[in-house]
């Protein structure tokens, strides 16, 4: 009978032992969204850029959580500039549902193309069945402030890179080529943007960007 109580305590400590090992081994990645956030992509920096909604335009908003990043919605230039921004919430107080937490995928015109001072680089979207219809998509630079740190600067980095690789070091030719482009929808307000649509819908930031 005296032995009873050690043999308990014996089954304790393993059943503890086993359940810490359990609770502690690796797990797999989640691989389940289409743009899972780099974990090395959180470099510190400092080099501001832009200032206006920066941190939404960066993927680096508290309400950034909101964005479903596990499908990619299908569209075209003139479905995007046909939404209603005035038909959408706003989320976490930092973004305006649907739109901005939604990620679209358009298959377009790529009419212009340059630098803005927030470092961005800017392109202008036309529809390839309706050419007047144009929206703007902007890539943030991976090095400048909240991008960096947002955990999509890889992102960033190769949509720009794929961007150089396929035109001539950003010079456009005439054939205006046919781009796919996937990205976070935004909603700007009108500032003389060059090539904005008429309800200022962006995708903002591109994601991934290439050339079929």
């Amino acid at each position: 009978m005296r032995k009873l109580p050690i043999v308990l305590c014996w089954i304790v400590l393993v059943a503890a032992g086993v359940g810490y090992i359990v609770t502690h081994l690796p797990r797999e990645r989640d691989e389940s969204t289409l743009f899972v956030r780099d974990a090395q992509a959180w470099p510190v920096c400092s080099t501001g850029c832009g200032r206006e909604r920066w941190l939404p335009k960066t993927l680096a908003d508290p309400a950034r959580s909101a964005v479903d990043f596990t499908r990619v919605v299908d569209v075209t230039v003139a479905q995007l500039v046909a939404l209603d921004p005035r038909a959408t919430t706003v989320v976490g107080g930092w973004r305006w549902a649907p739109i901005e937490t939604t990620v679209y995928r358009v298959d377009a015109m790529l009419v212009a193309l340059f630098g803005e001072s927030d470092h961005d680089f800017h392109l202008v979207l036309a529809d390839p069945d309706h050419p007047e219809v144009t929206m703007i998509a902007e890539i943030p630079d991976p090095d400048c402030a909240t991008a960096c740190t947002s955990g999509f600067a890889s992102y960033y980095s190769r949509a720009r890179r794929v961007l150089m690789d396929q035109t001539d070091n950003g010079a456009l030719s005439r054939l205006r080529p046919r781009v796919r482009v996937t990205g976070v929808g935004f909603i700007d307000h009108a500032h003389g943007q060059r090539g904005a649509a008429r309800n200022e819908v962006e995708l903002h930031p591109v994601l991934a960007i290439e050339f079929p």
